[in-house]
């Protein structure tokens, strides 16, 4: 079954980790990075291995390969800190989607 984000724009996460039919879509972005269909509606980055379970969630300011490595930097320079320290620190984000 083919995804449809017009038609079902609540699909569950399920449906998009249902296995695909036929062969996988590779695209290039407008990024200049490449993808390959792995699921019904998942794509896998093929520069990082990043996955995301459907496009229509994908958001550059915050999934990109950049933002990806600030954020793996800000947690691991907190995981030092609290080594460092021996006080562990817990932030809470909210998303809206």
């Amino acid at each position: 079954m083919a995804y449809n984000s017009k038609k079902n724009p609540n699909m569950l996460l399920a449906s998009m980790l249902e296995e695909m039919e036929g062969e996988p879509n590779k695209f290039t972005d407008k990024y200049g990075c490449t993808w390959v269909q792995e699921t019904a509606t998942g794509y896998r980055r093929l520069s990082d291995r990043f996955f995301i379970p459907s496009m229509s969630l994908y958001n550059h300011t915050n999934h990109s390969e950049s933002a990806r490595q600030i954020i793996k930097n800000r947690i691991e320079a907190e995981r030092l800190e609290a080594q460092k320290t021996g006080k562990t620190k817990t932030t809470v984000y909210s998303f809206s989607f």
